[in-house]
Formats: structure tokens, C-alpha cells, sequence
């Protein structure tokens, strides 16, 4: 969520975005949620989240729409680097936002 693409927001008259910041050990209770779709693909964050989220699936090929009601929790690194890709990923690099669309 380094960018928010308006687009994502289809045919949505209007929304309200709730953010949260969160905890790696607040993920464990996602583990038991059905519907869940994973937008990461960056390997070493895959690696680091399916250490809390047991059944963290696949990333998705397309782009994440965003509709009311979604819960999304946002995976950042504190200190990207542009140009270069970690290699391995802490808890420690990372922070944890749970976005509620509204």
C-alpha cells in the first residue's frame, strides 16, 4: 500500500479507509479465515508470514479491488531499498498495518 491506486476502488461512489497499526502475532488469527487471498510476492516476506499464517495461500496473479466490508492487513518492509530485493526478511523489517475498507 506504498501507492493507493484509485482505480482499485471500482465503481465505489465513496470509501473510508481504517488503519491500524498491528502486531506479526495478531496475524495467527487470520490462519482460521477462510476466505483469504495473498497479494505478496516478494519471497522472503512469503517465507516470514507463513511463520504465523499456517495456510497462507499462493500470491494471486491479478490486482486486489477493493470492496466495503474487506479486511487487508498491509506488509511493509521499514527500509525498502530500490533497485535491490532482500534476500531474507525479519520481524524486525517489517511493519504491519490491518486496513478495514469502509
Amino acid at each position: 500500500m506504498n501507492a493507493l491506486p484509485l482505480n482499485a476502488f471500482g465503481d465505489m461512489e465513496s470509501f473510508a479507509l481504517n488503519v491500524a497499526r498491528a502486531e506479526l502475532e495478531e496475524l495467527r488469527k487470520f490462519s482460521h479465515h477462510g476466505n483469504m487471498a495473498n497479494y505478496i510476492r516478494h519471497p522472503a516476506t512469503v517465507s516470514l508470514l507463513r511463520r504465523y499464517v499456517a495456510n497462507l495461500p499462493e500470491p494471486a496473479q491479478g490486482l486486489y479491488r477493493y470492496s466495503a466490508g474487506d479486511v487487508l492487513v498491509v506488509v511493509t518492509l521499514k527500509s525498502p531499498q530500490r533497485g535491490a530485493e532482500a534476500q531474507q526478511v525479519s520481524e524486525q523489517d517489517v511493519v504491519v498495518h490491518v486496513v478495514t475498507v469502509l
